[in-house]
């Protein structure tokens, strides 16, 4: 069955899968908060490639 996004599971688990050194750098964060912020980031790069236009500015 097609996802929403288009991409296959495969696809999905290609681009979104973290690896040992991925987890390491995860671990090193200080809080809870952190390590999700850093790992929604690190599967967006990993999507899209890239990071994303403008995402230098923090919000405020």
């Amino acid at each position: 069955m097609p996802s929403i996004t288009g991409l296959s599971r495969v696809d999905l688990e290609r681009c979104l899968h973290l690896d040992d050194g991925d987890d390491k750098l995860i671990a090193d964060r200080r809080r809870d908060y952190n390590k999700l912020g850093f790992v929604l980031q690190l599967v967006t790069v990993g999507y899209l490639g890239m990071f994303p236009a403008g995402s230098a500015r923090c919000a405020g």
